[in-house]
């Protein structure tokens, strides 16, 4: 099979398989889902935006403008801004991973923002990647 014919944002999901997209990524990430779902291992859709939003303002504390995590991350900036601020409890498991992806490629990295993005997160009071114990964990503490 050549390329995907789909006009789809991302190609390895289930949601993309489910919108006409059979490029090898999507068949498996179908079948994945469908099987995990026979046997009642299908992990919750949506979870906690407390770790993507604290890791969103770890790679802040280190100079990673909205802009710049907007364009690794292949969303629009207001909704890297909504997802840095916790505007919503809780987000879809696929974006939670997504950025959970982009931090962990970027977090010993210094951001390419000028001096104010790094100055507004301390401001905010948002400590950087390595202060950090359980990023995820509500009473985790940095």
């Amino acid at each position: 099979m050549s390329v995907c014919e789909a006009s789809v944002r991302r190609h390895d999901t289930n949601s993309a398989y489910r919108q006409g997209c059979r490029c090898p990524a999507a068949r498996e990430a179908w079948r994945l889902y469908y099987k995990r779902r026979r046997h009642g291992r299908q992990p919750a859709l949506v979870v906690s935006s407390l770790g993507t939003a604290r890791r969103l303002q770890a790679l802040a504390a280190i100079g990673w403008s909205v802009i710049a995590l907007a364009d690794q991350l292949g969303y629009h900036r207001s909704g890297v801004a909504n997802l840095q601020v916790r505007r919503r409890a809780q987000i879809l498991r696929s974006t939670a991973d997504r950025v959970a992806e982009v931090y962990e490629r970027l977090s010993m990295t210094l951001g390419p923002a000028d001096v104010r993005t790094r100055k507004r997160a301390a401001r905010l009071g948002w400590p950087p990647p390595l202060a950090w114990d359980d990023i995820d964990s509500p009473t985790g503490r940095a």
